[in-house]
């Protein structure tokens, strides 16, 4: 008989070389963080050249 055990990684969160549980984490994070800039990550169709990428990051 197979067993299947689910994968539960474990993670360690840290702020400022302090441990602290993940959402301390979680709340730190979104105290300093703009939500207004996020971008959805892995766009399939967003591929720029070497000189537009260095357009974007310059005027960020």
């Amino acid at each position: 008989m197979i067993y299947k055990i689910p994968l539960e990684f474990v993670y360690k969160y840290f702020w400022n070389g302090t441990e602290m549980a993940k959402e301390d984490y979680l709340s730190s994070l979104n105290e300093i963080y703009d939500k207004t800039k996020a971008t959805e990550g892995y766009e399939s169709d967003a591929f720029y050249s070497a000189e537009e990428l260095l357009a974007v990051l310059e005027s960020n």
